[in-house]
């Protein structure tokens, strides 16, 4: 029994490791990660007891600007002015529906387009006589 005690005594006296010193974080390692841990810390606290909405209150009326104010683009086959609008922004229109009046730049354009109307049934006529004329003209040749 003896020899266990002693052996038991021979270990607990033993001298610490030398490698284990040499292994020990230096004390700037301890300072940055602990500065690093702090500051995670800090930000998480901010983050839960700080408040996240963000509002403003005042007092005041929202004006929207009307339709007729705002630019707006429409195309038409015709140049012309707006005389009236028969819808407001939002309305739903359908195929077909009414939009806009406009009044022509010229207000003679209806008689030029019916003059030139005119003038262009008048060279076809024209040009069907001038065919015929040619047709009678071949029929006399053939014979």
């Amino acid at each position: 029994m003896r020899r266990r005690s002693e052996k038991f005594q021979v270990l607990s006296v033993a001298p610490p490791l030398r490698s284990l010193e040499l292994v020990k974080p230096r004390r700037n390692y301890h300072l940055f990660f602990g500065g690093f841990f702090t500051l995670f810390l800090f930000c998480g606290l901010c983050l839960i007891f700080l408040p996240w909405q963000q509002t403003a209150r005042g007092t005041g009326r929202v004006i929207a600007y009307s339709p007729n104010d705002r630019q707006q683009e429409i195309s038409a086959p015709v140049e012309g002015r707006i005389a009236k609008w028969h819808v407001v922004e939002g309305s739903k229109v359908r195929e077909g529906d009414l939009i806009v009046e406009l009044t022509d730049n010229d207000p003679e354009i209806l008689e030029r387009l019916r003059q030139e109307r005119d003038a262009l049934a008048k060279r076809v006529m024209a040009a069907e006589a001038a065919v015929e004329t040619s047709r009678i003209n071949l029929d006399r040749q053939n014979f």
